[in-house]
């Protein structure tokens, strides 16, 4: 791949070495005034602590009123806020200026496009190996995203519900439904445990097919009656070598990649934080379905003091720990606290599987056994290359070097 990065840098170099035969022609160099890190950093705390608030204050809850008052902030503050923001608003413009300011206010304002459209392309680009180990959750959710969408969504609906109603109405089928957003995660992440061919075996038979169907598509064969030695042959070959060469180099780069994760310790970690979400999630919807039983039916739990000290009660039930001075007192709290115990089973039976038996160890055969078959794939593409336009991946690249000048802008 390196030719095709470098071909732009060398028709620059071409260009100034131009320039320094003819300085008369020479162009000022165009500088960028890059904003400076502190205040890059600064625009992204404010960019996503107001998009935060704005997005809890339209669509849940005052956020803001809330917080004057659990955090005990003179009213002044919160009835005078939208001046206090204009006066915010009005020292950054005159500490930052015009230019600055423009571009800080409008980052902000669009920073939930930022976030989609940059942030998470580069993000995946810089690391798409850990992609890879992630390509099971990911096409798990992509087979089932509306079913997924709904239920975390109604979840999460369900989950504020039962933080800031009072009816029973309204309590009791929220609580059902992160019940069975709960059970819905134990069926999957049982299924994924106990799947007889796991993604990465799939994906591999399916690399295994790929060169069956590419080895004779005409986009790699070199066409008949080209003669390299004129102005046009050479155009010709070059166009018909660079869509092989890139497919070839590309597949070199994408087993580099995969065989470095899984000569590393990535793979454990993402079963580790595999089985981390599951315990967190227990933790979380439980402590809600006690808070929900808590304010249909009060009393049902001794010494309870909101959901807090219910995260710490969910805890010690699926650690099965006494530390927690709440009790259950009525029959509710008690079934409730009893299904907390056998959703620990699962999880142990989630750790166990995924962390401390083979399964880690299939899934690490698997995944190298997909950077074997993007390997062979690879060389059988280096060889179509070598019978079709006599030369290797290297020479390839060398010649695509020193011909980058001939290119046409459309190739480049």
């Amino acid at each position: 791949m390196d030719a095709i990065f470098n071909l732009t840098v060398l028709i620059e170099s071409k260009d100034m070495n131009d320039s320094h035969e003819k300085p008369e022609k020479s162009k000022p160099a165009i500088s960028f005034n890059r904003t400076p890190r502190p205040i890059r950093l600064l625009r992204e705390i404010i960019a996503i602590f107001l998009w935060v608030i704005v997005l809890i204050q339209a669509l849940v809850f005052d956020v803001i009123g809330s917080l004057s008052q659990a955090t005990g902030i003179p009213t002044w503050i919160d009835t005078y806020r939208s001046l206090i923001l204009l006066g915010t608003v009005i020292l950054l413009w005159l500490f930052l200026g015009n230019k600055r300011f423009v571009r800080f206010a409008g980052y902000i304002a669009i920073y939930p496009i930022v976030i989609i459209c940059w942030h998470i392309p580069r993000l995946c680009f810089k690391n798409w190996p850990i992609l890879a180990i992630l390509s099971p959750a990911i096409l798990s959710f992509i087979r089932s995203f509306r079913f997924t969408l709904a239920i975390y969504g109604f979840s999460f609906i369900s989950a504020f519900t039962i933080f800031l109603a009072e009816d029973k109405e309204l309590i009791l089928p929220a609580s059902l439904i992160i019940g069975f957003m709960l059970l819905v995660h134990y069926y999957r992440q049982l299924k994924t445990v106990f799947a007889s061919k796991t993604v990465f075996a799939r994906t591999a038979d399916a690399i295994g097919g790929m060169w069956e169907k590419v080895k004779t598509d005409n986009t790699f064969v070199l066409p008949d009656n080209i003669d390299p030695s004129t102005e046009e042959g050479e155009k010709q070959f070059l166009n018909s070598l660079i869509p092989m060469y890139i497919l070839t180099a590309g597949l070199e780069r994408v087993v580099g990649g995969m065989r470095s994760v899984a000569e590393s310790r990535k793979l454990d970690l993402f079963f580790l934080l595999s089985w981390c979400a599951t315990v967190c999630l227990t933790v979380f919807v439980f402590a809600f379905l006690y808070l929900g039983v808590e304010k249909v039916s009060p009393g049902s739990f001794e010494n309870a003091a909101g959901f807090v000290s219910f995260l710490g009660y969910s805890l010690c039930v699926l650690t099965t720990s006494d530390l927690s001075y709440i009790k259950p007192l009525s029959d509710t709290a008690r079934i409730v606290s009893f299904l907390e115990l056998c959703g620990s089973i699962s999880v142990l039976i989630l750790m166990v599987f995924l962390i401390l038996t083979s399964l880690r160890d299939r899934y690490r055969d698997d995944f190298s056994r997909v950077a074997n078959e993007l390997e062979t794939t690879m060389e059988k593409f280096e060889n179509l290359m070598k019978e079709n336009f006599k030369l290797t991946l290297q020479a390839a690249d060398e010649k695509l070097l020193l011909c980058s000048h001939d290119l046409d802008a459309n190739i480049i």
